[in-house]
C-alpha cells in the first residue's frame, strides 16, 4: 500500500509538472505573439487616432489682410497682431488649421521668374523658384512669431516638398494631411501657406492658399471656414465705389455654381483677380458642405466668426442644405 501510494504521488507530480510546462509553453508563445503584434496594434491605434483628430475651424488669412501688396515684403503688423490676439481667445483654437496667403511676399519673385507658368516658360529659373520659396517662408516665420507671442502653440508646415501638383491639380495628399492631423491630435495649430511646389507635368507651379483650404476642408470636415480679408466681404461692385453693397449671403449648388446671387450690376459680374479666386474657392468649399464666412480681419465681426458665431457684417457662402443653419447673419 505504501509503495502504491508513493507511485500515485510520483505520477500526480509528473502530471502536474507536465501541466505546468504546457502552461508555461503556451504563455511563452502568447507573449511572443503579443510582442510581434504590439507594434502593429500601436500603429493601427495611432492611425485611428489621427483619423479622429477633430478639426473645427479652417482659417484663411488673406495676404492682402496682413501685407501691403503694393510694397515688397511689407507686413501690416497691427492687423497681424490683432488677428493672432483674437485667435488666441477663440474657443475653437484647439481644432484650428491656419492657412495664410503670400501677399507682397513671394508674388514679386514668382511673377518675375514665371514660376506659376512652369519650367518651360522663358522667364523661369530654379533660382527664381528658390527666391519665391525663401520669401514666402519668411512671411510664414513672421506669422508664426505673432501667434507664438500670443501663447498659441503653432507649428509651420510648409507645403514644399510634400504637396505636389500635376498639371495644376493636387496629387496624393495622404502624407501631408497626415502631418496636419498629427499636429491637431496633439493640440497644436498647423500653419500652412501658399508656396512654390513641384508639378509633375509642368516642372514647377504655385500652390495657392485657397487650394490648400479647399483640400483641408474636404479632408478634415471642419464646422466652418473663415476667410479673413482686407474688406468686409463680397460686394456687388468694387467696395471703393459709391453705393457698393455688401452681399450678405451667397448660395451655391452641389457643383459650386452660384444659384442664389442677389441682383448685381453688369460690370460687377466681371470680377477678376483675388476676388474671383476667393469667391470660387469659397463656393467649392461650401458645395462640399462646409459653410464659409468672408469677413474683414481686425474687426469685431472677424472676432465673432473665429468664435464660431455668425457676424453681423460679412458674406456667408453656403450650400443649399446649409442655409437654415446660417439665418442669423442674413
Amino acid at each position: 500500500a505504501t509503495q502504491r501510494g508513493r507511485g500515485q504521488r510520483i505520477s500526480t507530480s509528473r502530471e502536474n509538472l507536465e501541466r505546468v510546462m504546457l502552461i508555461t509553453r503556451h504563455a511563452a508563445i502568447l507573449a511572443a505573439g503579443l510582442l510581434l503584434l504590439t507594434p502593429v496594434a500601436l500603429r493601427r491605434l495611432r492611425r485611428r487616432a489621427l483619423r479622429s483628430a477633430r478639426c473645427t475651424l479652417v482659417v484663411k488669412l488673406g495676404g492682402s489682410a496682413v501685407t501691403d501688396k503694393t510694397c515688397f515684403e511689407t507686413v501690416r503688423v497691427a492687423a497681424l497682431r490683432e488677428t493672432a490676439c483674437v485667435l488666441s481667445r477663440s474657443p475653437l483654437l484647439a481644432g484650428t488649421v491656419l492657412v495664410h496667403g503670400a501677399g507682397s511676399f513671394g508674388h514679386f519673385h514668382a511673377r518675375e521668374h514665371g514660376v506659376s507658368r512652369g519650367t518651360a516658360h522663358s522667364a523661369f529659373s530654379w533660382r527664381g523658384f528658390a527666391l519665391t520659396r525663401s520669401s514666402v517662408t519668411r512671411l510664414n516665420g513672421i506669422v508664426l512669431t505673432a501667434l507664438l507671442e500670443q501663447g498659441i502653440a503653432a507649428c509651420g508646415l510648409p507645403p514644399f516638398p510634400r504637396w505636389v501638383l500635376c498639371g495644376g491639380a493636387l496629387t496624393d495628399t495622404d502624407e501631408p494631411l497626415g502631418e496636419v492631423r498629427s499636429l491637431l491630435s496633439r493640440g497644436v495649430v498647423p500653419v500652412l501657406h501658399g508656396d512654390a511646389v513641384f508639378d509633375e507635368a509642368r516642372g514647377a507651379a504655385i500652390l495657392s492658399g485657397d487650394t490648400l483650404v479647399e483640400e483641408l476642408c474636404a479632408a478634415l470636415r471642419p464646422t466652418r471656414a473663415v476667410f479673413l480679408t482686407d474688406v468686409a466681404g463680397i460686394f456687388d461692385r468694387p467696395p471703393g465705389e459709391d453705393g457698393a453693397a455688401l452681399l450678405r449671403r451667397i448660395v451655391v449648388g452641389p457643383s459650386g455654381e452660384v444659384v442664389d446671387l442677389p441682383q448685381m450690376r453688369t460690370a460687377a459680374h466681371d470680377v477678376t483677380g483675388g476676388v474671383a479666386a476667393k469667391l470660387s474657392a469659397a463656393a467649392r468649399v461650401a458645395a462640399g458642405g462646409v459653410p464659409v464666412v468672408i469677413v474683414e480681419a481686425g474687426t469685431v465681426h472677424a472676432e465673432a466668426a473665429l468664435r464660431g458665431e455668425w457676424p453681423e457684417r460679412c458674406t456667408v457662402v453656403t450650400g443649399r442644405s446649409e442655409t437654415r443653419h446660417t439665418r442669423a447673419c442674413a
